[in-house]
């Protein structure tokens, strides 16, 4: 996992105004009614990063070079890693932690559950 909070602190001024007027396309597990979700946005009064590194090959100009830049930085940033056991239960902040899950071998199971959490 990486704080995309402190990516963002990285970037230039220009660079983070490109981006918080930048509209990606929705992934496929969003249960959201629209096609396309803002970078950056502000939830529960705080602000909300929307990230996945697939979502870049639709951005140009501008807005593509401040995305190729925070993409850039998550290469760089400092990673957490957390193993997990059967029975943990790892709950984060989607709109500000970037994530992923690494493969499980052979036997591993894992359950994923997404909830959206509302005001």
């Amino acid at each position: 996992m990486l704080d995309g909070y402190k990516l963002l602190r990285l970037l230039a001024a220009e660079q983070l105004e490109r981006l918080k007027r930048l509209q990606l396309f929705k992934d496929e597990f969003a249960e959201r009614e629209v096609d396309r979700f803002p970078f950056l946005s502000e939830r529960f009064a705080r602000e909300k990063i929307y990230y996945s590194p697939w979502s870049a090959a639709e951005v140009e100009g501008e807005q593509r070079e401040a995305l190729q830049e925070f993409t850039r930085l998550t290469e760089r940033g400092e990673r957490v890693r957390y193993l997990l056991q059967p029975g943990d239960l790892l709950v984060i902040d989607n709109g500000r932690m970037l994530h992923g899950s690494s493969a499980t071998g052979r036997a591993g199971r894992r359950v994923f559950r997404r909830y959206w959490i509302e005001g």
